[in-house]
């Protein structure tokens, strides 16, 4: 279709010819892994964007901890040959497009990066599934609090918004990735940071929250991006203090 294009006829007679250009492809992490042959998100190199190192969890798994970044990125002739030493196993038919760009060819898109990525992986810090040292955990009654809270505000919610009053106390694992990026952008700041006792915490959760509404913005400015990276910089630098204060397991740090 980009070479020899496509002939549209319409009903008056008129013809158009068009050229069709993929310029990106995204989806979750195991089906762009299939499609451009690397080895997924659990092996030693598990970005398909860059190349991280990824760290062995204390009770199994790969990890890629803030201390092993800056890394670089995967480079265009590694996706062109392919290279097995970063689980690229070998090249890919998008490579054969014009506009393959190399990684930035594979995005990220706000569904799976921040709903099911980042907004699933906080509500798990919240449940305290990262170590029974994990200070930012919620007890069971805070978190039926929220739960409560979030359901009897149902009949004031727009219908924009709605999934967001779903008990996700109970009903967390039927949450789509629209809810979860609606509980990160207006439930977290709204009514979790209030049960956090550490104001280090609050603060990071807080640049975390604000950094994601600023990649969701339709449009972004230069000053905006350096913005949304300090505050990216920021959660990570303390849940990195977290880990090596053993206050938090190295698996929180995941692919997303």
């Amino acid at each position: 279709l980009e070479k020899d294009g496509i002939t549209i006829i319409f009903p008056n007679k008129q013809q158009i010819h068009i050229k069709i250009h993929l310029a990106m492809l995204s989806g979750d992490i195991p089906a762009i892994a299939k499609a451009i042959n690397h080895t997924g998100h659990m092996s030693r190199y598990g970005c398909r964007l860059c190349k991280i190192r990824g760290d062995n969890g204390p009770f199994g798994g790969i990890y890629f901890p803030k201390d092993n970044f800056p890394a670089p990125l995967q480079t265009l002739d590694e996706f062109l040959t392919g290279d097995p030493s970063f689980n690229i196993n070998h090249s890919n038919s998008f490579t054969d497009l014009t506009l393959f760009s190399g990684p930035q060819f594979f995005g990220l898109e706000e569904l799976h990066l921040f709903g099911h990525g980042v907004a699933r992986t906080l509500w798990k810090i919240f449940k305290g599934e990262f170590g029974n040292t994990n200070r930012m955990r919620l007890a069971n009654n805070q978190i039926s609090i929220i739960s409560k809270s979030m359901k009897k505000s149902r009949a004031q919610i727009p219908t924009t918004f709605y999934g967001i009053e779903k008990d996700i106390e109970i009903h967390s694992g039927y949450f789509r990735g629209v809810d979860w990026l609606d509980f990160l952008i207006y439930i977290v700041p709204s009514l979790v940071l209030e049960f956090l006792s550490d104001d280090l915490d609050k603060r990071a959760i807080a640049h975390l929250v604000k950094g994601c509404s600023l990649a969701l913005k339709w449009e972004i400015s230069k000053p905006e991006i350096e913005e949304m990276e300090k505050c990216f910089e920021r959660w990570h630098n303390h849940l990195q203090q977290l880990v090596n204060s053993n206050e938090m397991l190295i698996s929180v740090f995941r692919i997303t």
